[in-house]
């Protein structure tokens, strides 16, 4: 169960669809272009797409003193690309402190197999912004998102959640934390609030060997899970696991979570 919860922290449970959007203009050919305005530049692009009777409209900004190199502004209608349907709308931002930002607005995607994502809110990707460094961070703000066929087996609610590692610049450093509410397979269909009333953190270290944090896992009839990582262990946190009013207590290595603890993002630009 921790590993599944920390998996949604590092994004790693979450669909690729939410961040292919940024795709779509580099891979697919206009039917027609226009330059809309030159101050500051802004170019509109209009798609057919892969089938008749779906479209997309792409408009690209590209804003002057704002520290954003360009936005892209997609809005799909039935749109059929790459073995699935897209339809909603999503912006993408490429700013020059090395984020980037989607923010999807009731963004729709539906594969071949049927399996459709929902995703609102803002979903960012953040790399180290100074030209050295490797840190890198997931963050997820304001965030509904939800998975399943024609019955939705996985639900996030307000998802506000990040996670980051490496030198940032010249500062190493490592951060989790954050909320939501989840409902998925994992969970046998109960609800479950997460949270980490203390956010994990190292400062000067990019280790995910976190000394100090709190991560709460609670379910409707009082059953939890907790991670407490102020143990006096360095390597380790103390889990505290509570069934029928009944705690037990015991301590995992943070190893145990170890694939979990890792980003594995694509900077695209």
């Amino acid at each position: 169960m921790v590993r599944h919860i920390l998996d949604w922290y590092s994004g790693a449970n979450y669909g690729n669809a939410i961040v292919q959007t940024r795709q779509f203009y580099a891979e697919n050919d206009p039917d027609t272009s226009e330059l809309v305005s030159t101050n500051p530049v802004h170019w509109q692009y209009v798609y057919a797409c892969e089938l008749p009777g779906g479209s997309a409209v792409v408009d690209i900004v590209f804003p002057e003193n704002t520290g954003i190199v360009r936005e892209y502004d997609l809005v799909f209608d039935a749109c059929d690309w790459n073995s699935a349907r897209y339809d909603g709308s999503s912006r993408y931002t490429v700013s020059s402190l090395g984020n980037e930002i989607w923010q999807h607005e009731g963004l729709t995607v539906t594969d071949a197999d049927g399996l459709v994502t929902t995703v609102t809110g803002t979903v960012r990707e953040s790399f180290s912004g100074c030209g050295y460094g490797d840190y890198q961070e997931w963050a997820v703000e304001s965030v509904n998102y939800t998975e399943g066929g024609n019955v939705v087996t996985t639900e996030l609610s307000a998802v506000n959640t990040h996670f980051g590692y490496g030198a940032d610049c010249a500062q190493n450093r490592a951060v989790l934390g954050g909320s939501f509410t989840l409902v998925s397979p994992v969970t046998s269909g109960n609800l479950l609030d997460i949270d980490t009333p203390l956010i994990f953190e190292n400062t000067g270290s990019s280790d995910r060997l976190f000394q100090a944090g709190n991560l709460r896992i609670r379910a409707a009839d009082g059953s939890r899970i907790e991670l407490n990582a102020d143990n006096g262990e360095s390597r380790s946190v103390t889990v505290s696991i509570t069934i029928d009013g009944a705690t037990d207590n015991f301590s995992e290595p943070w190893s145990t979570w170890q694939d979990s603890l890792v980003l594995d993002l694509d900077k695209g630009g």
